[in-house]
């Protein structure tokens, strides 16, 4: 078993995994250099992100989702990331390439199935939201022990009933009704699972991507020069919640 904050050798490279049906989708996992098997997050890409949060029609996007899966790493997490179907837009599935991610992830020789926690972004957190009830029946209701919902845009009602400890992020340039959504959702949750944690997070000089605004470079993210990156208050964020998801005793 893996301890968070666990002492770690040198990381074992990452390992694709191919999944899905047609012509399928390629997966990664990052494994922390400690004995397994391990609690896993599965990240769920937003927009037209790649595994590695990099978009050839955002340059700016360029390997955005690396310090989250650093973080989890440190934590004695082993992290599931995916690529977008390989299909024309508007003729994929993105809620069944979620199920068939989680399919895949549970699989894996080292990966502790009683111990999950997913991590959407963006348009990722609207596609969980259709899947969630398969989701929920794949994993376990025990087993799921947390949600992460970045640039959330999922309905609050349905944010506010998912398993385990919640956190929802928003940027500071989010929406009134995204902002509000987002209370609603941890407010919900925490009348229906006091036991477990819900945080709500805005996050100052974040636009509504969560990109850090006062980095020095950054000139806007559609299209334009400079390079996104996540504020350090989120992978903080998220490693608390990978804490007290590898703490939780049922």
């Amino acid at each position: 078993m893996v301890l968070p904050g666990a002492q770690a050798t040198a990381r074992p490279a990452p390992r694709d995994v191919r999944f899905g049906t047609g012509s399928g989708v390629t997966g990664q996992v990052d494994t922390p250099g400690t004995e397994g098997p391990y609690p896993l997050m599965v990240l769920i890409p937003g927009g037209s992100l790649s595994r590695r949060g990099t978009s050839s029609q955002f340059p700016a996007m360029s390997r955005l989702y690396d310090p989250l899966v650093d973080a989890a790493l440190r934590e004695g997490w082993a992290v599931f990331r995916y690529d977008r179907h390989e299909t024309p837009p508007g003729s994929r599935d993105e809620s069944q390439d979620i199920i068939d991610a989680i399919r895949a992830a549970r699989a894996l020789p080292d990966v502790d199935t009683r111990r999950i926690v997913l991590c959407a972004h963006a348009s990722g957190t609207v596609f969980l939201q259709q899947a969630y009830d398969r989701v929920e029946e794949i994993i376990g209701f025990r087993a799921l022990r947390g949600v992460v919902l970045l640039s959330n845009r999922a309905d609050a009602s349905e944010a506010g009933r998912m398993a385990g400890h919640l956190l929802v992020v928003v940027g500071e340039s989010a929406s009134t009704d995204e902002k509000r959504a987002g209370e609603n959702a941890v407010r919900a949750h925490r009348e229906s699972y006091p036991r477990w944690n819900a945080r709500y997070l805005m996050v100052p000089n974040a636009d509504v991507a969560l990109c850090d605004t006062t980095t020095s470079n950054w000139r806007g993210w559609q299209g334009l020069p400079g390079s996104c990156h996540f504020s350090p208050e989120i992978p903080r964020a998220i490693s608390e919640l990978l804490r007290a998801a590898s703490a939780a005793t049922f």
